[in-house]
């Protein structure tokens, strides 16, 4: 590895409002082999940049997807030995640029991430279509967790043993950070929240966690803190009709410190998803010594691990999840003892460190 040199095409770059966890998985990498000293350019869409610059390659937000095709095949491909992909929407066009590329350089090695292949539902997005059509072009495809590893082989037709797994890590900032230290009784109880909401299918749940809430509400007081991009407006008819105005927050877009003493200040995390095909807050919560309260779906099981780093519940059951929220708000003993193992737990498996490691392996394999 010591000459090879990586081209990093993400989706988001760090300072876009639109980013998500998959784009952040990118940047943090990216940043991460940076620091083993892996010579890696990285080209994404950020809010913040105008023109191509290294070592961080960006596109104006503004962008269509003209632009970025235009971009990316101005770059000279002959400087890289690797192409590492992280599938976006705002991609397609630097893929198809990609797929001509690549067929017109056989010796390029092609790495395509694929964050969220669980999504399937007839008929495929775009999106899948280019994931499906890259992953034949590539040498390598890497897959978040086991789950997803298994429905990237079901509805891609990839196989099997192309799939690499590289468990993602929370940012070193969250490592580095003071943890959790006060688990006791509280007059008022804070519940934290993290993810997009208000999308078409509510695959973070939070519709299941208001309802949640107007249980929970009936034993103990209780503030739900939510943050992240979203429409709280779409929210209101329900918490209106759960007379839950004064139990909800809504507080929009956190990143770095501010968003680490969001879960510092908090006795819970709770995440009630539908789908997840890794769930990166979940990591960052328990890095902090935060328990959580999700459900066991997708990926969850293999991050949070039920009944030691916090409590797993069935999808789409906001009475059972209430119940589990509850159960560790009056047993702080557990809380506490969850987030101890939480923080051990975190540290041995989702570290950048450990990701970038097992990266830096799967990309010798193909050199």
């Amino acid at each position: 590895m010591d000459k090879s040199k990586i081209l990093m095409i993400g989706g988001f770059g760090p300072t876009h409002i639109a980013i998500g966890g998959g784009q952040l998985i990118a940047y943090n990498l990216f940043k991460s082999l940076r620091n083993q000293g892996i010579y890696v350019d990285y080209l994404a869409i950020d809010s913040e940049y105008d023109n191509l610059l290294k070592p961080y390659n960006v596109i104006n937000s503004n962008s269509i997807t003209y632009k970025q095709l235009k971009a990316f095949l101005k770059t000279n491909l002959d400087e890289y030995n690797i192409i590492h992909i992280h599938s976006a929407n705002e991609l397609q066009g630097i893929l198809i640029g990609l797929i001509i590329k690549k067929i017109k350089k056989p010796r390029l090695k092609i790495v395509l991430s694929i964050h969220s292949p669980e999504t399937y539902v007839p008929p495929r997005s775009s999106v899948e279509l280019f994931n499906i059509i890259l992953s034949r072009f590539s040498n390598q495809v890497f897959s978040l967790s086991q789950y997803s590893k298994k429905s990237m082989c079901k509805n891609y037709g990839i196989p099997d043993h192309k799939i690499k797994v590289t468990y993602t890590g929370v940012d070193d900032l969250y490592l580095s950070h003071s943890k959790k230290s006060d688990y006791s009784f509280s007059n008022k109880y804070k519940l934290l929240f993290v993810g997009r909401y208000g999308d078409k299918n509510q695959q973070k749940g939070l519709d299941i966690l208001i309802n949640a809430l107007s249980l929970i509400t009936k034993e103990l007081n209780v503030e739900l803190r939510v943050i992240g991009p979203g429409k709280p407006d779409l929210y209101y008819p329900l918490i209106d009709r759960l007379n839950l105005r004064e139990h909800i927050k809504f507080l929009g877009i956190k990143r770095g410190d501010s968003l680490i003493h969001e879960y510092l200040d908090s006795d819970l995390f709770v995440l009630p998803s539908r789908r997840e095909s890794f769930g990166i807050v979940l990591a960052e919560a328990m890095s902090l010594g935060l328990p959580v309260v999700s459900t066991n779906v997708g990926a969850i099981p293999e991050v949070v691990k039920n009944n030691e780093t916090g409590l797993l519940v069935p999808a789409n059951d906001p009475v059972t999840f209430a119940n589990a929220v509850v159960h560790l708000l009056i047993y702080p003993n557990i809380r506490e003892e969850m987030g101890k193992k939480g923080i051990s737990w975190v540290y041995e498996r989702y570290t950048m460190n450990t990701m970038a490691d097992k990266v830096i392996e799967y990309y010798k394999e193909i050199l």
